[in-house]
C-alpha cells in the first residue's frame, strides 16, 4: 500500500516543507483508512486472519474517576470510580507477504 505514495524529496525533486505537508496529508489519509479496517476487525470475528497476517482484538479495562461525581461526592473517591472499556487491535506476521 505504502509503495504507492509519493516522496518526491527522497528522489530529489520536492522542497522538505513540501514534502513533509505531502506526507502528513497521506497519513491523514492512512488513518482513516485505519480507522474503518480497525471498526471491520473489531466487529467482524471471523475476518482476523488474512493470508499473511493475523488481527488479534484483545479489551482494555481503564478505571477512570468520574470528575461530574468527584464534584459531588468528594469525601469518598470509591464511590466515583468508573471502568470503561477501550478495544485495540494488534496485528501479528503469520505468513510471507505475496
Amino acid at each position: 500500500m505504502t509503495q504507492d505514495l509519493r516522496n518526491r524529496y527522497l528522489d530529489g525533486n520536492m522542497h522538505p516543507a513540501d514534502a513533509m505537508h505531502e506526507v502528513r496529508e497521506q497519513i491523514k489519509k492512512l488513518q482513516s483508512v485505519e480507522k474503518k479496517l480497525r471498526k471491520i476487525l473489531i466487529e467482524n470475528e471471523d475476518m482476523r486472519t488474512g493470508e499473511w497476517a493475523e488481527a488479534l482484538v484483545n479489551v482494555w479495562v481503564v478505571s477512570r474517576i468520574d470528575h461530574e461525581k468527584v464534584r459531588q461526592v468528594v469525601s469518598d473517591l470509591s464511590t466515583v470510580i468508573t471502568e470503561k472499556e477501550t478495544p485495540y487491535v494488534r496485528v501479528k506476521k503469520i505468513g510471507k507477504k505475496k
